[in-house]
């Protein structure tokens, strides 16, 4: 599978931060393969500061500054997309807190079996009742050892 890292602001010149799964082949059998480029998860505004160290990660150190300011896309391998995804899915819908900033380097640094294993629950959290949604984040949360 193959990702896009792509940084592209909004009428107002505010950053948004978008995973893209371009067309290729999956190694993983938990994601069908797409045809066109396809937006898997989306995220702007006070979220951004919380996974610039994922995306510092993912394209070096100092590059991610750049990379917010502009109109920039970074094609990246399956494993950064994966954990990249986990992180964008968790915090979307979340509400800014300390534990949550604290939560983004343990969900980037997840193994890749965890990560496919919990890719289709977050994935889903749209769909469901916002109880069951709001337990299923808790749970994932809760496998992340934070404080």
């Amino acid at each position: 599978m193959l990702f896009e890292l792509r940084s592209l602001p909004d009428e107002k010149s505010n950053p948004r931060l978008f995973l893209m799964q371009l067309p290729f082949r999956p190694k993983t059998v938990r994601i069908e393969p797409v045809k066109t480029p396809m937006a898997l998860a989306a995220l702007e505004g006070d979220m951004l500061e919380m996974v610039r160290p994922a995306v510092e990660k993912i394209l070096g150190t100092g590059k991610s500054e750049d990379f917010f300011r502009n109109d920039r896309a970074f094609v990246i391998n399956e494993e950064s997309g994966l954990r990249m995804l986990i992180v964008l899915l968790a915090l979307t819908g979340s509400r800014r807190s300390e534990r949550l900033a604290k939560a983004v380097k343990p969900m980037f640094e997840m193994n890749l079996a965890d990560a496919e294993y919990w890719f289709p629950k977050l994935r889903a959290l749209s769909e469901l009742s916002p109880e069951k949604a709001e337990r299923i984040r808790a749970s994932f949360f809760a496998i992340l050892d934070i404080d």
